[in-house]
């Protein structure tokens, strides 16, 4: 009846508006328990790669940092604690002289894979159009890897060794009236340290230039910025997510590199060589202590060029 107000329904009887709401509620309810479900098996599936971490990573860094408290002995180590084995390392002055060594050593090999696969990574992204030709670069860049670290570090010795082929060069042509001894140097390890390590300098900034949308270098250049402007303020910034971690890469590999300094240092003490040969001697403490400062030198330099760099940007 009009003029009267709306009869609301009585007992089990509902309103329309209410039996048109609940499909509504039983879908939000499927869709919280699907949301819970997601997330179970989310935290399902990265059980295994944290058991991985944890097995492959962790376990062992908190071993080598536990057998650096123990004291050495002729089967190894004896699980006896004492810091002995870090005053030792902190009290001697040829600790501070084979860090800083290695660092200058990896700090120069980084500016100078820097300094070369920069360019070379720009040319590939802006420069090589065809995807055809990037792949067949990547190849080449990519094809002396596949060979053996060994077998391409070995190969040095035709090339700067005595009988070489640059001392051979430099004599015929009358640069030189003898050879010289280019192999076992600070300058044959860096040399070889850079045609080592190159690669991983180039792929990480690659990857960061062609991530660039190249709507903000143009809206530079019109704004009146030469191209170099355009590079200073637009590209290299947004590049230094790939300089950041390929400059990382290289420093931890040179740093922690043994092999290579044992075979062309000429008598250079690195971090590495030292962990290495108190190892092969059972010095294992202090092997372990040696290995957990480099650890630490790694996460210092890793915290400092972080804080200025957000790698998230590369990924």
């Amino acid at each position: 009846m009009e003029g009267k107000g709306r009869v609301r329904p009585q007992g089990g009887q509902r309103s329309g508006r209410d039996r048109c709401r609940e499909p509504d509620l039983r879908a939000g309810r499927r869709r919280g328990k699907v949301s819970r479900y997601e997330k179970l098996q989310n935290h399902v599936l990265i059980i295994p790669s944290m058991l991985v971490v944890a097995v492959f990573g962790i376990l062992p860094l908190a071993f080598i940092v536990l057998v650096s408290f123990y004291q050495a002995s002729f089967a190894g180590f004896i699980p006896v604690f004492t810091p002995s084995n870090y005053s030792a390392l902190f009290g001697s002055a040829l600790t501070a002289k084979i860090l800083y060594t290695t660092l200058r050593l990896s700090a120069i090999t980084v500016v100078l894979a820097l300094a070369l696969g920069y360019p070379i990574a720009y040319t590939l992204a802006y420069k090589v159009r065809s995807p055809r030709k990037q792949t067949f670069v990547l190849l080449m860049l990519i094809i002396p890897f596949l060979m053996d670290y060994s077998i391409r570090t070995l190969s040095w010795y035709p090339i700067l060794g005595t009988n070489g082929f640059v001392n051979i060069f430099l004599q015929q042509a009358g640069v030189t009236s003898g050879p010289l001894s280019l192999l076992f140097s600070e300058s044959s390890l860096i040399a070889i340290w850079l045609q080592t390590y190159v690669l991983f300098m180039i792929t990480p900034i690659y990857l960061a230039l062609v991530k660039i949308d190249p709507s903000g270098v143009d809206a530079a250049r019109t704004l009146g910025a030469s191209s170099w402007q355009a590079f200073l303020r637009v590209t290299l910034p947004l590049s230094l997510p790939g300089v950041v971690v390929g400059s990382i890469y290289v420093l931890v590999s040179t740093i922690s590199d043994y092999a290579t300094p044992e075979l062309f240092g000429g008598g250079i003490q690195t971090v590495g060589l030292e962990i290495a040969q108190k190892a092969s001697s059972f010095l294992w403490p202090e092997a372990a202590a040696f290995a957990v400062l480099l650890i630490l030198v790694f996460l210092a330099l890793s915290y400092l060029i972080l804080r200025f760099v957000d790698i998230q940007q590369l990924f």
